[in-house]
């Protein structure tokens, strides 16, 4: 997990491993899939499914890598299906790339694949039978949310949520390469929070880090998001999509600056934020003493918290200036 401090990376993009060793936990998978690094063997499909944040993605990455070093994204297209659910990213995407370089042997990853709906799935499996030159790689939370002919295609294995002790190593040396100063009891306290989600814990530290680099005071690693600061926040959104109308204020710089200084205090991942703010804004429209969003504003809010969060995860932008698109 060696790697120089840099506070612009996601940390859970920066600490991805680099190869099957430095995989942790999961050994019964890293064990399987580590017989196939030989030139002369071909990776069967598979399927990897069990929680987020247990090294689903980062084991078929790693495989790759190890394979064949820089050149990996030569051979392997990736795609989030969450974001693509339908038949056409099926046909298209994945159709074209199969179709490039015949004679190279290809990997497909399709991420969050039990998003996809049946007829998208059901094309999977025929576009899966028709190239041989492909291993596909699915990944899911839930493994009955995938159709029974592709997981008969498939070699499946389980993630189980990652061990505490494991998390701890990994958190530890995170903050050794970062130089950054936590004592185990609050680092016990976030394990406990995150659940084996060592990607959630990551985001959660690198918040952290930014709190005790800034001389905030820190009030650390709340086990749950404060409902007045969702409120508040669901308030600033608000403002901004019917920023339009005359009887709606808008939010001020200071207003969303000391949300965000809350927010990172408390130790919150700005994606997990994000989420419950989403849900949040839902939940309001079913409340009676509530005047609900109308359907346009209510679009305009759910999209930009969405795009918010992509960006997060894409690494597209610093998590503070993608908050303060509440207020931009």
């Amino acid at each position: 997990m060696d790697a120089k401090p840099n506070p612009q990376l996601q940390w859970t993009e920066k600490y991805r491993p680099s190869c099957l060793e430095e995989v942790r936990g999961q050994t019964k998978v890293v064990t399987a899939i580590s017989k196939f690094l030989d030139e002369d063997t071909t990776l069967p499909h598979l399927l990897l499914y069990g929680p987020p944040g247990t090294g689903k993605t980062s084991i078929i990455l790693a495989f790759l890598k190890q394979r064949y070093g820089a050149l990996w994204k030569d051979h392997t297209l990736a795609l989030n299906a969450s974001d693509e659910r339908g038949i056409a990213m099926v046909r298209s995407k994945v159709k074209a790339f199969i179709r490039s370089a015949p004679k190279q042997h290809k990997y497909v990853i399709l991420d969050e694949a039990d998003s996809m709906t049946s007829d998208a799935q059901s094309a999977l499996r025929r576009v899966i039978e028709g190239a041989p030159m492909t291993s596909f790689c699915i990944i899911c939370n839930y493994r009955a949310r995938i159709i029974s002919p592709l997981q008969s295609r498939c070699c499946t294995y389980q993630f189980e949520p990652l061990d505490p002790a494991t998390v701890l190593t990994c958190l530890q040396e995170v903050c050794v390469n970062e130089r950054l100063a936590v004592e185990e009891p609050t680092l016990q306290r976030l394990i406990k929070v995150t659940r084996g989600d060592l990607r959630e814990a990551l985001g959660r530290l690198q918040n952290l880090a930014f709190v005790l680099r800034s001389g905030m005071d820190v009030d650390l690693v709340h086990d749950e998001i404060d409902d007045d600061l969702l409120s508040e926040t669901y308030d600033v959104l608000r403002s901004k999509v019917e920023g339009a109308k005359e009887d709606t204020p808008v939010a001020s710089f200071r207003q969303v600056s000391l949300l965000w200084d809350r927010l990172t205090r408390e130790g919150h991942d700005l994606v997990s934020f994000l989420s419950s703010l989403s849900d949040l804004v839902m939940d309001r429209q079913e409340t009676e003493d509530e005047k609900p969003m109308n359907p346009a504003d209510l679009f305009e809010a759910l999209d930009l918290l969405s795009s918010m969060a992509d960006q997060v995860m894409a690494m597209t932008m610093e998590p503070k200036l993608v908050f303060f698109r509440l207020v931009a």
